[in-house]
């Protein structure tokens, strides 16, 4: 690393180089089941600290065109005298009309920067290598000293591809 920078709040990682290793497993059940869930677990060095990682997932198919899916990812690190979480949480719906629309909404918190994300992305399929996507983006910071959560970022993206054969 060229310079120091925040790993968790105020906590710093010092300039240097390091040498990253990881070692885990990963347990999951059928993914063509209606319900299937996955657990992860690793445990490494992490910027020359020590990281424990623990991710469980769960997706439930409800029926052919709705999904809804939940992770949670914890990291535990051991950092000289300080011990700390940084954990994030998602929510995913996820929903399919038919081969040529799609939609989802993803909601996403993480304690380290106290952020609540969502994010919608819809796609339109017309033919192959011609595709509509619009994508909304919302930030908000809940680490403002009134306690409320306040609008940090906001973008709405639209994207249409189409492809030339020549």
């Amino acid at each position: 690393m060229p310079e120091e920078f925040p790993i968790f709040r105020e906590i710093l990682i010092p300039k240097g180089d390091y040498l990253e290793y990881r070692a885990g497993i990963e347990l999951s059940t059928k993914p063509g089941r209606n319900i299937s869930g996955a657990l992860i677990v690793s445990q490494g060095g992490f910027f020359g600290v020590s990281r424990l990682e623990v991710s469980p997932s769960i997706l439930w198919k409800v029926n052919k065109y709705l999904t809804l899916s939940q992770t949670f990812v914890s990291n535990r690190i051991q950092f000289g005298q300080e011990d700390f979480n940084i954990n994030l949480t998602r929510t995913r719906i996820g929903f399919s009309l038919n081969t040529s629309f799609s939609a989802s909404a993803v909601l996403q918190y993480d304690n380290d920067s106290q952020d609540f994300g969502m994010n919608f992305r819809a796609g339109y399929l017309f033919k192959e290598g011609t595709e509509l996507f619009v994508v909304y983006n919302e930030i908000m910071d809940r680490s403002s000293q009134s306690g409320l959560a306040e609008l940090r970022d906001r973008s709405l993206l639209i994207k249409f591809t189409y492809m030339l054969r020549i």
